[in-house]
């Protein structure tokens, strides 16, 4: 005889048996999996945690790290460790970043050229600036100040363009080289203002400065610390600060935005880590950096190196480096920018 089928039901009640036994362990998993995120957030860090500054020790990022470093060593009881990895204008200190594990236990503190300026002057850049790091805040941002040799007769931004226009290519201004972001300043004014001023590279601010004290350069668009005390003295006369909006330091400083609308040239400096970070740990970094900034003696230190605290959220950090990439690439790019090597 053929063996008798089994009942439908029988079938049904198993299927159904076995359903609810997959979602059970599907639900459990679920809920270990958000309970081991959750501890590992409230257990972060478990170990040092390394700041990499890809520039030599001394510079603005540098000290901006170190400032920071100390707070989050204190909040964190950890050791928080600022390493500088030079060379090769950032990218090997940010490729270093790029490649170490995504547990927030590395970081870089870097300026924004580093991560919108060197992609399109660097064809083999050993990492992707949107791909490979994740953002947790702008620390901190530094405006420049348009200065010009005070023998010049321009004491305003539309001087400075009105006497560009009737001496076109007899004016110059001195960068700290070619690709710098003093550089593309001189760049995107032309641009922007329509002028047709000549620019003349350095290696390093200081030997730009020099000149333009002598006369031999007559405009520059200058880190404020470097030449502060030079503007105060009557040496060098700022005309404008290329922030969006006046700078505390120099609050009857117009800005160069007050006469070319929409122009902005800054140095910002930035907090990332690589590209994966769990979101709960970006999330206790960032508030723990945004709380270290808002700290008296930290704003103090900002301040006196021409810089003012920011501390805004991931998302934020993230629209300001696709914003900024884009504005930056099209000005190298229209301009021909060419590193020489």
């Amino acid at each position: 005889m053929t063996p008798r089928a089994k009942h439908p039901l029988v079938s049904l009640n198993a299927l159904r048996s076995t359903r609810r036994l997959v979602l059970a362990e599907l639900g459990a998993a679920a809920i270990s999996g958000i309970w081991a995120r959750d501890a590992f957030a409230q257990t972060f860090p478990s170990r040092p945690v390394r700041i990499i500054v890809p520039t030599s020790a001394g510079g603005g990022n540098d000290i901006i790290a170190r400032v920071i470093s100390q707070r989050l060593g204190e909040a964190w009881r950890r050791a928080v460790v600022v390493e500088n990895r030079s060379g090769a204008d950032g990218t090997i200190g940010a490729a270093i970043v790029a490649k170490s594990p995504p547990d927030g236990h590395t970081l870089m503190l870097c300026t924004n050229a580093v991560l919108t300026i060197n992609p399109p002057l660097y064809p083999d850049l050993p990492y992707d600036p949107i791909k490979d790091f994740t953002p947790i805040t702008e620390v901190s941002s530094s405006p420049f100040l348009l200065v010009v040799n005070p023998a010049l007769p321009i004491n305003t931004v539309a001087d400075l363009i009105a006497y560009a226009k009737a001496n076109p290519g007899k004016l110059n201004y001195g960068s700290s080289g070619t690709g710098s972001v003093t550089h593309l300043a001189g760049l995107l004014f032309n641009k922007t203002a329509g002028t047709d001023i000549v620019h003349i590279p350095y290696k390093g601010s200081a030997p730009a400065i020099t000149d333009l004290l002598s006369g031999a350069i007559q405009m520059r668009f200058s880190a404020i610390a470097p030449i502060l005390s030079l503007v105060k003295a009557g040496q060098l006369r700022a005309i404008a600060v290329t922030s969006a909006d006046r700078f505390g330091l120099m609050p009857d400083l117009p800005t160069v935005a007050a006469t070319v609308p929409g122009y902005v040239a800054e140095i910002w400096y930035g907090l990332v880590g690589p590209a994966g970070i769990p979101p709960d740990v970006v999330t206790k970094i960032n508030s723990d950096v945004v709380t270290a900034l808002k700290a008296a003696d930290v704003t103090a230190k900002l301040v006196a190196d021409g810089s003012q605290a920011v501390g805004n959220s991931p998302g934020e950090f993230a629209a300001l480096i696709r914003t900024e990439s884009l504005r930056w690439t099209a000005v190298i790019r229209e301009s021909a920018v060419h590193l020489d090597r």
